[in-house]
């Protein structure tokens, strides 16, 4: 599935890269070919001995690192059968009778490992078994059935990340029954929403069965978490502060020949210690240069509570002001070229950590996240 942020993240990098003692950097960071102890494989043979498919040397003054495209991973746990197909799960019965809650005139069974066995019912209530006001999910639970609930809607949210330096990227849109009821499961198998939306335009369907559209604007905040928030380019007022050690490595992060970030490693000295360290820094077009703190590698999963968990993956990283104040982009293939380099350079992997793992939520009406203690 493709993202589509505001402003295209397809990198390609141009190296401009200095080696040993290079020349302190002033407005433009200078070529120069002089190589040290510590970088002893020049930088398009190092590049060029990475994966073909991510990498793509074409000449020694030009290496273009290339991920994967607009590529962004909507994982599943797991696979149900196609409990529409399958005819020992996903059977169809007729059932006039009458109850309080109107008379049910189909029933279909679907089985998930959340929630075990449960039937979807389509539901008469205005005395006319031709057709159906209300669908009813009802679980059965070690073979009693539960109370039945009444489907509200099929929601469909579109999670927008909102960046501190103004760049946007919406996700594939996540789709999920919502019930009536405030603390109702949430059903989102594909067999249950193929079977909703053949429905849809079936005849006998009496306004019960409808879609809304919802535009959910997030933003990453500590520890890689996604807030409820949509700040724009705060990063423009960020003050960066002066970098003074020597470069070792510089590269321009650029979308059809437009430079979009230079990421540069410096080796400083370390003022309580009095040893060398790395410090890794990005810089925005008219923005001050600011330091990378931290980098993030996350499986957001949208709602614990959901019938199968769904993901959006996020590529967050951290950078910081000379005033300690942190600013977080989401850009999941720069964080792929910022590991591509590393795996070319290991020397410079001790600048900062690259942390990987998964947040949970819990998920509510129009996909608000409030995140989740559970493990």
């Amino acid at each position: 599935m493709s993202i589509s942020p505001v402003m295209s993240s397809s990198f390609n990098v141009s190296g401009s890269v200095n080696f040993g003692s290079a020349k302190k950097r002033k407005n433009q960071i200078n070529v120069n070919h002089k190589s040290s102890a510590n970088y002893t494989v020049p930088l398009a043979a190092a590049i060029s001995m990475m994966p073909l498919n991510v990498i793509k040397a074409e000449n020694p003054k030009n290496v273009y690192l290339e991920p994967q495209g607009h590529n962004i991973e909507l994982v599943e746990n797991y696979k149900d059968p196609d409990l529409l197909e399958n005819p020992r799960t996903a059977n169809f019965t007729l059932n006039t009778q009458q109850n309080d809650e109107g008379r049910v005139i189909e029933s279909k069974r679907f089985s998930s490992r959340k929630f075990s066995n449960y039937l979807v019912k389509l539901v008469d209530e205005d005395g006319d078994p031709s057709n159906f006001e209300s669908v009813k999910f009802q679980i059965i639970y070690k073979g009693e059935p539960l109370t039945a609930e009444k489907m509200k809607y099929i929601e469909k949210i579109n999670y927008i990340v909102n960046s501190d330096d103004g760049t946007k990227i919406t996700h594939p849109p996540i789709r999920r029954v919502t019930m009536d009821a405030a603390a109702g499961a949430t059903y989102n198998s594909k067999a249950v929403l193929d079977y909703l939306d053949a429905l849809k335009n079936d005849k006998r369907n009496n306004g019960a069965i409808k879609e809304i559209n919802c535009n959910r604007d997030v933003c990453p905040k500590d520890f890689g978490i996604l807030d409820n928030d949509a700040r724009g380019d705060i990063m423009k007022n960020a003050q960066g502060r002066a970098f003074n050690g020597d470069t070792i490595f510089s590269a321009d992060l650029s979308d059809n020949g437009k430079v979009q970030y230079t990421l540069r490693y410096y080796k400083e000295m370390d003022e309580g210690t009095g040893k060398p360290k790395l410090v890794a820094t990005l810089q925005k077009p008219d923005h001050d240069e600011l330091e990378i703190f931290m980098v993030y590698s996350l499986d957001q999963c949208l709602s614990v509570t959901d019938e199968e968990y769904k993901f959006i993956k996020t590529g967050i990283v951290v950078l910081k002001d000379k005033n300690n104040k942190s600013y977080y982009i989401d850009n999941p293939e720069m964080v792929d070229v910022f590991t591509k380099v590393i795996e070319a350079y290991p020397d410079l992997k001790d600048a900062y950590p690259i942390l990987k793992g998964q947040n949970d939520y819990v998920s509510g009406p129009g996909g608000y996240l409030v995140p989740s203690l559970s493990d």
